[in-house]
């Protein structure tokens, strides 16, 4: 073997490492197929390439562990607004402080907020080493007491050593736990080069039972709160829905349970529950994924590489909308499934050609980022929003769609036909189409207006090279600023999209401010006072963060090898930050109150990078 793949080198130590967490009977053979899907890695190959990973058939992904993570979501049925103020009021300094409820912390900015318990994170097999991606749930109540313990171990620990030699009795359950006392193992350690940062083993974290697995590639997972007055199933459920680019899909599970942290947490997409099962009783079932118009095999399949989703909750008419990577369609999904007909499922209702670059090959079409504009006007006064007219038409949110390969944006709706008076709904395959007052409801994007210039800085290429412009999107508070992420160059673009003399947007470019080369998504941290926008620079490593008032960087945070996707956590007041190349979660602090403001303070995962 090469120096770079023999039995002594790196890239052998990382694969030695992650078969421990193997599942059992793996032995030397598998660790070579390891090496030659890190060979693939290193070529630049990524399982895509000739000949990286056709001749192994990967094996399960570990149900405890992180690989490639592609997406992070904190527990939706988890409000993020506050639930009131705390603290002492400063108008009235002489009154007592004001408690937060029982489960509720009270943050810097003096806001009652409930944290989530639970961290949802989208695992890919972006080197086809596992067969599968899968969703596993990391339990936030353990890892943030195990951070604060004082039994956190010194810095150079080898904490799997420590971890597989501790008894079972000695394996961390929390402070909570009725057994634990001072000097139970915490699988935690200072990192040796930053010791204000604590890392941690992510596996004692992971609840094992509720993983599921899926097709290869994933993307981000989102989600839809189920609970709503027309659509009511238990008092804790929740869908989870993930694109799935290898075998264009969009996979959906049903969350429920182990709200306050309890073990009883499920994700439920039909998987076996054979533990002798091929895929280990994890993966989902067919039924589960969405891959053909209205759920029907013999109409038009999901366009290739579905990439981001964005969930508008309406309660009227709750839909998903699908950006694909290297495809010009638009994707709608009614999530609630068809009103008339239909499997009961939710449904692909309408793909539409609207991301289309003129005069492009097929190579270079395709969106990224999605965004609602909140309140996106009142055409029917009827103050909700939307501009529905009662008798004719529900007329879903202004969302926004960023086209990746130009720096353009476009704006759609939704529109969904209602009868009126002598009209009926009919199934889309209905044998009497042509009935008196037929007529099919179904939900259909449709665009509003032409694409649109975000501006930002300039283009410097060769008109030989074609490179990816736009990346992620994302609203201001009020709906009257788009922040859109530029990758090539790198910046942070805002658009004016505050609404005209005539009602509509704007959308003129309103500025931008520089930041790293190739960034990629962005979130937007508001803790009722101040806006910041964090985007992730996958080839540095960084994280910036930017006040989006003035449109300055305020901060630059060093995080993991490929940091992407982000999720925020107003209660505890910190940001998630998938690292994909070395399989960690890395921690960024946003309390004004800390010290290590705007920078990494803790990370779940050791760090062992796939590429270095």
């Amino acid at each position: 073997m090469s120096a770079l793949t023999g039995w002594n080198s790196p890239v052998y130590l990382i694969v030695s490492r992650l078969m421990r967490r193997a599942p059992a009977g793996l032995q030397r053979t598998a660790a070579t197929s390891l090496v030659a899907a890190f060979t693939c890695v290193t070529a630049g190959a990524l399982a895509l390439g000739a000949g990286c990973g056709q001749a192994n058939p990967g094996f399960n992904p570990p149900a405890g562990a992180l690989a490639f993570p592609s997406g992070l979501l904190l527990d939706p049925r988890v409000s993020a607004e506050s639930n009131g103020p705390c603290g002492v009021d400063p108008a009235m300094p002489d009154e007592p402080p004001v408690e937060c409820a029982a489960g509720d912390v009270c943050t810097s900015n003096l806001q009652c907020r409930t944290p989530a318990s639970w961290l949802v994170v989208t695992n890919a097999n972006s080197d086809r080493r596992y067969n599968a991606g899968s969703l596993v749930a990391l339990n936030l109540d353990l890892f943030w007491d195990a951070v604060a313990s004082d039994q956190v171990l010194p810095q150079a620990t080898d904490i799997d050593e420590a971890y597989d030699a501790a008894a079972s009795g000695l394996k961390y359950a929390g402070s909570a736990d009725p057994e634990y006392q001072p000097g139970k193992f915490v699988p935690c350690r200072r990192v040796a080069n930053l010791p204000q940062v604590i890392e941690c083993l992510e596996e004692p974290f992971v609840l094992e039972a509720a993983t599921v697995q899926f097709g290869n590639f994933p993307g981000p997972t989102v989600a839809w709160d189920m609970r709503t007055d027309t659509f009511s199933p238990a008092a804790d459920q929740s869908m989870l829905l993930t694109p799935v680019r290898g075998d264009p899909s969009i996979t959906y599970v049903e969350m429920s349970g182990g709200l306050g942290g309890a073990d009883d947490l499920q994700l439920e997409c039909g998987q076996s529950q054979d533990p002798e099962d091929v895929n280990g009783g994890r993966r989902c079932d067919d039924d589960h994924r969405l891959r053909f118009l209205r759920n029907d095999p013999d109409e038009s399949r999901l366009a290739r590489e579905p990439f981001r989703v964005l969930v508008s909750p309406h309660p009227e008419q709750p839909l998903a909308y699908v950006t694909h990577q290297g495809d010009s369609d638009l994707t709608l999904l009614e999530l609630e499934g068809f009103e008339n007909g239909g499997d009961g499922r939710p449904a692909i209702v309408h793909q539409a050609n609207l991301l289309e670059i003129l005069g492009a090959s097929f190579s270079f079409q395709g969106g990224f980022g999605l965004a609602e504009r909140p309140e996106p006007g009142d055409g029917d006064g009827d103050g909700d929003g939307d501009d529905d007219d009662e008798a004719t038409a529900q007329i879903g949110p202004l969302i926004y769609a960023s086209m990746r390969w130009i720096a353009s944006a476009q704006p759609v709706r939704a529109i969904a036909h209602k009868p009126v008076s002598g009209q009926t709904c009919i199934n889309h395959n209905s044998t009497v189409p042509s009935q008196p007052g037929a007529i099919i409801c179904e939900a259909q994007l449709e665009p509003v207006g032409a694409p649109f210039e975000v501006g930002g800085l300039p283009q410097v290429l060769d008109p030989a090279v074609s490179r990816p412009i736009l990346a992620d999107i994302a609203f201001s508070r009020t709906g009257n600023e788009l922040y859109v992420v530029q990758s090539n160059p790198g910046a942070l673009v805002r658009v004016d999209t505050s609404l005209g003399v005539d009602g509509e947007p704007l959308d003129v470019p309103a500025g931008q401010v520089e930041i790293c080369a190739q960034p990629t998504s962005l979130v937007i941290y508001d803790d009722g006072a101040v806006e910041y926008g964090l985007v992730t620079c996958f080839r540095s490593g960084e994280v910036f963060i930017v006040d989006l008032a003035s449109l300055t960087v305020v901060g630059l945070s060093r995080a993991g090898i490929g940091p992407d996707t982000m999720a925020v956590d107003l209660a505890r007041e910190v940001v998630y930050v998938a690292n994909t190349l070395d399989a960690t979660i890395s921690v960024i602090s946003m309390a004004p109150t800390n010290p290590a403001r705007f920078s990494q303070v803790a990370r779940i995962g050791l760090q062992e990078p796939y590429v270095q």
